[in-house]
């Protein structure tokens, strides 16, 4: 249920009140009644329970406004807020069965009835904030704001604590087409710049985590003791400060031809400090992780969006919009404690062996493995193992850490195009990722197993084997392949010492035969083995057909003949497919485990999926 209200007092007119604000009420009632399975229907259970989330947010704002003298003009707003959310819950559940069966309430538990209580998301914000806009002949725009905010989430159980932080923004923008004369060419032309900063709290109870009551035990004197535990696995910070956001912008809008073509460029660079995180601690310590604030990532790029109307004509209209953008990231400080900073998934552990790591002075999001396959320093070349059992060779891993890649794309962009002809309209709407690798789960063991496509290279003569007959079983093969590499020092192959010979030059002097595709597929990407090749790290990059709309516009006479105003209607379909895409074996580009920060981890494959659909607008 939600409750919503707004008044507005006009006191005079150049100053009124406005009060805001909403109730929203999350109620969910259960209860649970099964019937014994048992003799008689013997057993059984009852259960009550309920969960209630509510929100509170209150605002009060005093406006000022009015011309402030002939040539400048403005307004001046301050005001305050109050939010405040809970929740809570209760259950109740029957102990060991129903006395009577089929009879449900309470008192007929078998036992005595068990219950819990708690509440819980507590949280409460006091915010104080003001604006000002003022406005100079039409050209020049200043905007000023100011908040203040106090948080329950930042403030300790004693009362103290960092919890309260300001934060202002100044912006800027002139119209210059207002200012100078300039050439019919120009349409309109805008420079803008702002400068921002943002403040942030944390999760609810992560100061104050509190302990677990475990029970009662008697000691030895007799007396009885409460057992309580720690209710938490990471060490919450004493002297924890609000996280803060330092953000500036540049840009330009520009429009010429009569505003058929327009450009509109933004550069920005955002600094986040104080960054709250949880770093590893030994687990020694009894603990998981510690509440750090981290130091300063920063994130710069440029945006660039591309208007056109190339055909304006009353039957027939054309234009094409594209977008750009490029962000580079840096890790500027951590803590002082810390250089590395894993975001998601151990490099030193199982499967991919891939992990998205920080680094002070690299980029937030590189990939860094321990298993990239090993190279021989003198010549360059990969070192090779050698399997007795399966006759063939496979890489080794490096078991040093290592970049592997990064999940950061080289650039983001869209095209969209929009056509009108006599009634009927066609819309495409095209966008891309360029660069950016990802972590392959699914990649490595599907191919390791032989259910990709892609290990169908070499497996026989059509995908490239080789034909050859083994001197060991006198069988015939046509899964033969000669790996690229050299044999690691003190390799002996049946009595013979090939250390630092290429498999090449190992199989023309008769020592070995080719190894079979499924052995070199198989231990290059087994889990105790595999190193990082194609099918576990590679670039994801795409430009997809996000959607494509035909649609067309009953005539007037003939939509009022219906007794409508007027009528539309379009086919349409979304998630077409990709013009482009580098994920191999036809894997979804889309297919990331998540959209964490650090998230560039293929576990399963998503299915294609398109929507195909008809839209009918009617208007009476």
């Amino acid at each position: 249920m939600r409750l919503t209200t707004k008044v507005n007092f006009d006191i005079a007119e150049w100053f009124n009140i406005d009060v805001d604000g909403y109730i929203n009420n999350y109620y969910i009632r259960n209860e649970t009644k099964n019937l014994g399975a048992g003799f008689a229907n013997s057993g059984g259970s009852y259960s009550l329970g309920h969960q209630r989330r509510e929100e509170i947010d209150g605002k009060v704002f005093f406006n000022f406004l009015g011309q402030i003298t002939e040539d400048f003009s403005g307004s001046f707003t301050i005001g305050a807020e109050y939010f405040n959310q809970e929740a809570s819950s209760t259950s109740a559940n029957t102990n060991g069965g129903l006395t009577v069966p089929g009879q449900y309430f309470l008192a007929n538990s078998v036992n005595t009835p068990t219950a819990n209580a708690s509440v819980f998301g507590t949280k409460r914000m006091n915010s104080v904030f003001s604006y000002a806009n003022v406005e100079w002949r039409n050209q020049l725009f200043l905007n000023l704001t100011g908040r203040h905010d106090w948080t329950s989430t930042l403030t300790y159980s004693d009362g103290t604590g960092n919890n309260n932080y300001f934060y202002p923004s100044v912006s800027l923008s002139w119209l210059a087409t207002e200012t100078f004369d300039l050439p019919d060419l120009f349409s309109y032309v805008q420079f803008r710049g702002s400068y921002a900063e943002v403040g942030n709290d944390y999760s609810i109870y992560s100061i104050n985590p509190g302990f677990a009551h475990q029970g009662n035990i008697q000691s030895l004197t007799g007396q009885n003791l409460v057992r309580v535990s720690y209710n938490s696995n990471v060490v919450p910070n004493l002297d924890l400060q609000p996280e803060r956001k330092k953000a500036w912008e540049f840009g330009t809008d520009i429009r010429i031809l009569n505003e058929r073509v327009g450009l509109d460029f933004t550069w920005y660079r955002e600094n986040t400090i104080n960054q709250i995180l949880d770093i590893p601690v030994p687990s020694e310590t009894g603990v998981s992780a510690q509440l750090i604030n981290a130091g300063d990532i920063q994130n710069q790029g440029i945006e660039l969006a591309l208007n056109t109307r190339i055909i304006e004509r009353p039957d027939l209209r054309w234009g094409l919009d594209f977008t750009y953008t490029r962000n580079r990231n840096m890790i500027k400080e951590l803590h002082e404690d810390i250089t590395r900073f894993n975001l998601y998934e151990s490099a030193t552990f199982g499967n991919t062996r891939v992990g998205t790591v920080a680094f002070v002075g690299e980029e937030w999001g590189v990939l860094y493995s321990d298993s990239a396959p090993a190279v021989d320093p003198e010549t360059g070349m990969k070192l090779l193992n050698w399997d007795n059992t399966f006759r063939g060779a496979h890489y080794i891993r490096s078991g040093e850490q290592q970049e592997v890649g990064n999940m950061n794309p080289k650039f983001l962009g869209s095209m969209s195009s929009s056509m009108y002809y006599r009634g009927f309209s066609l819309n495409i709407l095209l966008d891309a990722k360029i660069g950016g690798d990802v972590s392959n789960y699914a990649g490595r063991y599907g191919h390791s197993y032989g259910n990709l496509e892609s290990s169908l290279k070499w497996r026989d003569l059509e995908f490239g084997g080789m034909d050859w007959t083994s001197r060991h079983t006198g069988n015939t093969y046509t899964d033969g392949m000669i790996p690229e590499g050299i044999f690691q020092d003190g390799t002996v192959i049946d009595g013979v010492d090939v250390s630092g010979m290429s498999y090449q030059q190992a199989f023309d002097a008769g020592h070995v035969d080719p190894t079979h595709a499924a052995v070199y597929h198989y231990w290059n990407n087994a889990w105790s083995r595999g190193v990082i090749n194609e099918n576990v790290v590679h670039e994801n990059s795409y430009i997809g057909i996000r959607e494509v709309m035909l649609g067309y516009d009953v005539p007037v006479r003939i939509a009022n003949r219906l007794n409508v105003n007027s009528l539309r209607i379009a086919v349409f379909g979304r998630d077409l497919g990709f013009l482009y895409k580098t994920m191999p074996n036809n894997m979804h580009p889309f297919s990331v485990r998540n959209t964490h920060a650090g998230s560039a981890h293929v576990w399963g494959v998503i299915p294609y999926i398109r929507t195909i659909g008809v839209n009918l607008d009617i208007q009476f």
